[in-house]
């Protein structure tokens, strides 16, 4: 179970490295909910039928990719349904989603699973790692010395 703390910090556009691509936000993050289904289902396969037994971790795989799953939709939602602020109206959103990813890369051994199934969850992190460079925001520079 994750809790969340903290406040919600209102982010405006200035507060932001790059520029926003919202097309290519929504189809992303469209196409990690298949992608994300597909290596879930591709590891609980592989965790069924394993020569060796599985462990917590390999169980923990599969489900940060069903919330992945579950979560990555609702991006590509709140970017269609808020076209006048997009990326900071799906901000919140995509922080939940980069929460289930940290998990996913941090439990992830690659040895547990087939290679079919491993090149799945190579490409969602990819996916992930390229809608987050939408989503970073600019550090200020000002006082640095």
């Amino acid at each position: 179970m994750l809790v969340f703390l903290g406040c919600k910090t209102p982010y405006n556009e200035s507060a932001f490295a790059g520029s926003f691509d919202s097309a290519r936000v929504a189809k992303l993050s469209h196409e990690c909910f298949q992608v994300a289904y597909d290596a879930k289902q591709m590891a609980r396969w592989d965790n069924k039928f394993s020569v060796v037994r599985t462990n917590h971790l390999d169980r923990d795989v599969v489900v940060s990719l069903g919330r992945i799953s579950v979560y990555a939709p609702s991006i590509a939602r709140e970017v269609e349904s808020h076209p006048e602020s997009p990326r900071t109206s799906s901000k919140h959103v995509y922080d939940v989603v980069a929460v289930y990813a940290a998990l996913l890369k941090s439990r992830y051994y690659a040895e547990s699973f087939k290679p079919a199934t491993q090149a799945k969850i190579a490409q969602l992190l990819s996916m992930l790692e390229e809608i987050g460079s939408f989503y970073q925001v600019a550090t200020d520079v000002k006082g640095a010395n």
